[in-house]
Parts: C-alpha cells; structure tokens; sequence
C-alpha cells in the first residue's frame, strides 16, 4: 500500500495528488481485486484572476491486467480572489484485477489537471501494489509407505483458510481431509496397492482445494511416492504332493527311484499382483511350472521340496513340503544252491532227491511291497517249469532242506511229498524272487547221477563225471566235472572258432580266428577292471567307485571328484561352481583313473542347471583352480575403423579378417552399417559373411561402384559386430 503526493504549480495554482491501495481484506482475498484512493487538491495560488474560470482534471490509469483506462473529465471552477480555489476531489480508481498467484506489478496513474487554455499539466506516478494471498501450496514427504501415516502441509497464506485435501492414484481417488487448517495426517490404505499390480512404488497427486470464507480461491498440488510395504508378498497356500511314479497312490509312501512326486501349487498374489513364475527345487533339481513332475526321487531319507513363486511386482514367497523316502533297491537272491541227495537227505551224487538251500530279500518300502519267493524245476530245457511257493509278503526268505512239492523242509519232516529228480536227466531248478516292480531270478543246474564215464547207448554219444543225456541219433560229448586244460582251448564251430588260451601270462585271452563279434545274451557282472583297444589298456569302469545309476557322489566335495568319470553337485556341495547351485561334473586325468597328487593332472568340466558351462584344474600337487565360466560365444567389434576391401579378378569385393575357428562353426552377423568412400564421400553398402576357414573368414561387400574406387582397392568402414557360436 503506498501514498503518492504530486505538487503542480500552474500559474498561480497548486495540485496536491494522494494515491492509497485500499486494503487487502476478505472482499480483496475472495475478488483477487483491490482499489486505489486517489485524493486531488487544487489550490489557487495568484492573487486574483481576471474573473472566474472554469477548470476540469481527467485520470488514466495503466494495470498489467486491465491495460490502459482513462476518465471522463471531471470540470471545476476558481474564484478570482485569492485563497479562494482551494479544492479537494476524492475518486477511487480500479478494481485492479491481480494475478492467479496474488501479486500484481505496479499500477500507473497520470492526472491531467488544465485551468486555461495555457495553464496545464500532466502528472505521473507508479503506485507498488500489495499481493494478495492466495491458493495454499501443500507439501509433504518426498514417499510414504502404504499403511503409515505422512503429514501433509497446507502452508496456507493466512490462518482463516481452510482446506480440502484429495487424493488421486492409478485408476482410483478419494478425500483426504476437509477443513483442514495447517495440516492433516493421512495414512495411504493398502488397497492402493492393487493400482499397481506390477510394481513396488507409484507417485499419488495431492490436491489441495483453498477456500476464505467458505469461497473457493484456488487450487495447489504436489505429489508424494507411494511405497508398496516390503510385506506385501505372495502368498503359496499350499504345496500339493502326490505320487506320480511308479508307486501305487494307496501305499501312501515315496520310494527311491520308484516315486515321481508331482508338486501343484496354490498359491496367490497380494493387493492386485499375479504370479508370473513357480520354480520348483529338490533332489539336486530345479524344475518351472505349475503343475509340475520330477524326476525319479534318487535319494533316501527326508527329502525337501522347496516351492517359489514370484509375483508381477518381482516379490517372492517359499514354501518347504518334506518328505520321507524309503530306500529300495532290487530285489536280491543272496543263496541259491543245489545239491542232489537221497531220500533221507544225504548227500549222495546218484541220489533222486535234491537238497536245496535259498535266501532272497526285498526292499519293504515300509511294510507295502508285497514279495514272492519259489523255486521251480523241469527236466533241461524241457516242457514247462514246475512251481514250489515259498512264502510270500515277507522282507527276507531263507531255508535249506529237501525240496518237497510245497517248500523246503528237513528231511524227516513226517508229512509232504519230496520232488524226485530221475538221475538220468540234468534238471533246470530256477530260484525266483519278485516284488511289486521287478523279479529276479537264478539259474542252477542239477546235472545227472556221477559216472566217471558213461557211453551213450546209441553208440554215438559219451560223457564223463555224468550220465550221457544224448538222444538216440545225437552225436555229443559231455563233460560234468570240472576240467583243467594246460594250453590253449579251441573252440571250432564249423569254419569259425575261438580260442581260449593265453595272450600273456597275465590274462585269459579269448580270440576269434575269424574277427567274429562275442554275443552275451545275458547281464554281465565284472568284479575288477574292463579294459579295452588293441592293447588292453583303456579302462572302461572303476574297480572300488561307488555307482548310482552310473553316476558317482563325491562325499559332498567335488575336490574329492578325482576319478574319471560323472559326478552330481547339489547345493550342499564343497567347492562346487559358487553360481550354480546343483549339476554335473565330469572328471579326466591325464594318465591312470585317479589323480595321485604328484605327476598327473587333473581336469573337471561342469555343466550347471543354470545353463554355463565350468572348467577348472589340478596340475600334480597343486591345488584346485577356481571355477570358469567357458564363454559359449566369441565377439568381434566394429567401431568405423578403416579398413580395405580388394576385389580379385572375376570376384566381387571381399575382405579376410582373422578368426581362429577350427571347427568352423558358424557366425552371426549384426553389423549394422557398412560404407565405402567412393567418389564424394562415404557411400552406403552391404557386407555378408563368405567363406569361414579355420584361421579367418571372408566378409563380402555389394553395392560398391566399381568406378568409383581406384587400382581394385577401396576404403571401407563398419559399426557392429560379428560373433562365434561356439555350442
């Protein structure tokens, strides 16, 4: 607010001019308007004037929003004695309309004051303007998480505001507060969360509504980061296991090897998120989906199976389920022999009865596998078999006595009726155990009565150590004792035969004189070495390794993994790959099976389930190198170097650039621009890949103008890339 007095002199005359702003009061706040008070004094000063006259003043205002505004004439008259034009004229100019924010540059006033045709003036004068208050400018924290409280500032310009307070935040807004003074307290409701199911924070408009005297003035607003609270994750329900294998759902139990355990989620986001992955981790594998299978469960024991879910915000929950495995192996005949007797089961070579003992087990998956035991018989290779029941739904089995038509009993057991095997025929006995998955069996053979040599009676046919079994025009020598042959055996059938007899004096050697190829139409069990090539020095299999399903573990610590061959980390393992938490590892050394820690070295090649590939060594007693990562792919960069290009007769233009890829496997090209300098400057082109050989590949070029390079050289330049697959 300012006061502004002017003083004209003119020609015996005085103007005296005050400028007042009215002040800012509610009528000023809820107009955004204020006046000024302009008081004009005129007072005569000569002594006396040639009669009275006539005079008038005229105002003109200039504001920054009303422009420019001029008065009517405003007439007056002064006497001619002097003293007696004294005059005094209140006018009040405006309303001055002032900016959205309260505030307005400075006012101009000019008054025009004339008292004759030759006695007049002009007078100017700027008058500063005060500023109104105006809307409130909330504020408040830069963030806030959901389900806190966060107070918000009005900051209003005068303490008779009031406030309302709103909120608006994705799809969705509300009220904050009404009447609000100074400030207000809000808390953001964790609803707020659903507006952004796919992230962790969102920014919320504040708006803030000023009101003076019930009158809305303006409008303000600011803005405030919305924090999802770190609790808000998802939410795995549950974690459903069932049998999926081989086991029937009604044994109620997970077997070794047998079991497949599907695992089904439930499982749910929280305030508006979705899952978007299930990772699924046990028994040294990871598996993604829902739902999913395993594979054969390997080991024994509480088993965990570890279940996670990420939601579209990228939070996570876990949810363990354990579970107990039963161990199970197959089924094993651990005694099976025979014996022939006589009636009162003595041991007798000639006897018709037979003395039997057997032992056999099974795996009791606790207490659900059911088993079979028995024995069978007929005369070799003869007809059908002939079944003597055991027992049946026990863990183990074992007996020994005479074999009647329903077990195995003693001798003098008093009742039953004992099986009679004719001393003149050789008889298959089979041992015969079976679970609910698999049987095994174990094939014995009861050879005739003893009779150091005996001749068939077709006079075509002999044996010794037993009775000749020929038919009656079969040309056949048998043998039922054990022999002993110094020197080689030859085995001829027809124009093919095989020869056992001795390559060295340290192993049996069994040679084919016609290169003819071995067939076993049987299961093999070694117990020691396999060694192969021309010179039987290739070992095929570990003598004192143990096997699981072909695949070593190495005591829970790879350093141990010394052997050649496969090994099995999980994520418990020493001194496995420290970003990989389960896969495979295969070991070589460089001479023998198994590193000695003094003169050979040692190599381990790991392939992780996180999709790398890991190499590391032991060089003679050193220690274990650090895990590798193989690089799968190799990269060369172009970034516009200069380069040439030549074009051979009858080609086109070509360039070599070195690359060792001795397998010449293939290259991805990603060179994203290609020039040549021809003639006013670089040109655009084309390069491709050409031939790869094993030290470099060729890269062709087209688009080039022939004319436009000199002596079959030319200037190129690329930005991009070409890459090595190696796998």
């Amino acid at each position: 607010m300012e006061k502004m007095k002017l003083n004209i002199q003119l020609f015996g005359a005085t103007v005296t001019l005050t400028a007042t702003e009215t002040a800012v009061d509610d009528t000023a706040i809820n107009t955004n308007q204020t006046y000024i008070n302009l008081s004009i004094r005129v007072q005569t000063t000569k002594p006396t004037w040639n009669g009275n006259k006539t005079a008038y003043y005229q105002v003109t205002t200039t504001s920054q929003n009303n422009g420019t505004q001029t008065g009517s004439k405003y007439y007056f008259s002064i006497g001619s004695s002097t003293g007696s034009g004294d005059k005094t004229f209140n006018v009040q100019l405006g309303a001055f309309d002032h900016n959205a924010d309260g505030t307005l540059n400075d006012v101009s006033i000019s008054v025009y004051v004339k008292i004759t045709d030759s006695t007049n003036r002009t007078a100017t004068k700027s008058v500063a303007m005060a500023t109104i208050p105006r809307a409130s400018q909330p504020t408040t924290s830069a963030s806030v998480t959901m389900g806190n409280a966060v107070t918000i500032n009005t900051n209003r310009y005068s303490s008779s505001f009031t406030h309302t307070l709103t909120y608006a935040f994705g799809g969705t807004s509300g009220t904050i507060g009404t009447n609000v003074g100074a400030s207000v307290s809000w808390t953001p409701p964790l609803t707020l969360a659903n507006q952004i199911p796919s992230a962790t924070s969102g920014v919320a408009t504040i708006t803030c509504v000023t009101y003076s005297n019930g009158v809305a003035i303006g409008t303000k607003t600011t803005t405030i980061t919305l924090n999802v609270p770190t609790s808000v994750v998802p939410t795995i329900s549950s974690l459903t296991l069932q049998e999926n294998g081989d086991v029937p759902s009604s044994w109620g139990v997970y077997v070794q090897n047998k079991s497949k355990i599907k695992v089904t989620y439930s499982a749910s986001g929280s305030y508006g998120s979705t899952i978007s992955s299930y990772t699924t981790t046990g028994d040294g594998y990871t598996y993604s989906g829902n739902p999913i299978t395993t594979n054969y469960i390997r080991t024994t024991g509480n088993i965990t199976l570890t279940g996670k879910v990420v939601d579209s915000r990228g939070r996570q929950a876990t949810k363990n389920e354990t579970r107990y495995i039963y161990p199970y192996s197959n089924p094993t005949i651990s005694t099976a022999q025979i014996q022939r007797c006589d009636v009162d089961g003595n041991v007798d070579n000639n006897g018709e009865y037979c003395l039997i003992s057997y032992g056999a087990s099974i795996s009791s998956c606790n207490g659900n596998n059911p088993a079979t035991y028995k024995v069978s018989y007929r005369v070799h290779n003869v007809g059908n078999y002939v079944d003597v029941p055991l027992a049946t739904n026990v863990v183990s089995y074992s007996a020994s006595g005479m074999l009647y038509t329903d077990g195995i009993y003693a001798a003098n057991r008093g009742s039953g009726t004992k099986v009679q095997f004719s001393s003149l025929n050789t008889y298959d006995i089979q041992f015969y155990v079976a679970d609910y998955f698999t049987n095994l069996t174990n094939l014995q053979l009861l050879d005739t009565g003893f009779d150091l040599m005996n001749f068939n009676a077709n006079g075509k046919a002999m044996a010794i150590g037993k009775v000749s079994e020929a038919g009656a025009d079969t040309e056949l020598f048998e043998v039922g004792m054990r022999t002993e042959i110094n020197g080689p055996l030859v085995l001829r059938n027809y124009n093919n035969a095989v020869m056992i007899g001795d390559q060295n004096n340290a192993y049996v050697h069994f040679n084919s004189s016609e290169n003819k190829n071995f067939y076993f139409n049987k299961s093999v069990s070694v117990n020691g070495n396999v060694y192969a090539g021309s010179n039987y020095n290739r070992q095929l299999a570990f003598k004192d390794e143990t096997w699981y399903n072909g695949i070593a573990t190495p005591s829970n610590d790879l350093n141990n993994a010394i052997h050649n061959g496969c090994y099995y980390w999980v994520d418990n393992t020493s001194n496995r790959p420290s970003t990989s938490l389960y896969g495979w590892v295969l070991t070589t050394n460089s001479a023998g099976i198994e590193h000695n820690n003094t003169d050979n070295w040692c190599s381990q090649i790991g392939f992780g389930t996180d999709g790398n590939v890991y190499y590391r060594n032991k060089t003679n007693n050193s220690s274990w190198g650090v895990w590798r990562v193989l690089t799968p792919s190799r990269t060369i960069t172009f970034n516009g170097e200069w380069r040439h290009a030549t074009k051979a007769y009858g080609t086109g233009w070509f360039m070599f650039v070195s690359l060792n890829n001795p397998t010449k496997n293939s290259l991805t090209n990603s060179i994203t621009s290609c020039e040549y300098f021809g003639t006013g400057g670089w040109k655009t082109c084309t390069a491709s890949i050409g031939e790869i050989r094993d030290t470099e590949f060729k890269i062709n070029f087209s688009g080039i103008t022939d004319s436009e390079t000199q002596n079959g050289i030319v200037l190129i330049r690329m930005v991009g890339s070409i890459t090595l697959n190696l796998w």
